[in-house]
């Protein structure tokens, strides 16, 4: 297995270590572009992006794709380096179960917001 580098000096860097998790640019490539492009155009144009020296980049919406990506398969170099980048305190991944526990807590505290202004309008003879 490659060692995941833990400092970036671009984010090019961090993009192939999520390519290597991912099983190369070839597979993050095709997991990114297609079906909008065929497996050879989708690396063409990924190899593009991690060009520096090209003008093409990737969007931030592509970005957000590839730490997403790289999530799921272990690797958080995009979001370490976009932390860093910016001033952050490193990123700390949530599981699923945590996740689903804060928006319990938060539908909960919307239902209890939502029954107490229900009972304030029947209190003031208004009904829905």
């Amino acid at each position: 297995m490659e060692q995941i580098e833990l400092m970036h000096e671009s984010i090019e860097d961090a993009v192939r270590d999520v390519a290597r998790a991912c099983g190369g640019t070839k597979a993050l490539a095709q997991h990114l572009f297609c079906p909008s492009h065929s497996a050879q155009s989708a690396h063409a144009r990924f190899l593009d992006c991690l060009n520096s020296e090209r003008p093409a980049k990737f969007s931030p919406s592509e970005l957000i794709a590839i730490g997403r990506i790289g999530r799921e398969q272990g690797c958080d170099a995009v979001a370490r380096f976009l932390c860093a980048e910016m001033g952050y305190q490193q990123p700390v991944a949530l599981h699923a179960n945590e996740i689903a526990d804060e928006l319990r807590t938060r539908i909960a505290d919307g239902l209890t917001f939502i029954k107490a202004n229900m009972a304030r309008l029947e209190r003031l003879g208004i009904n829905l």
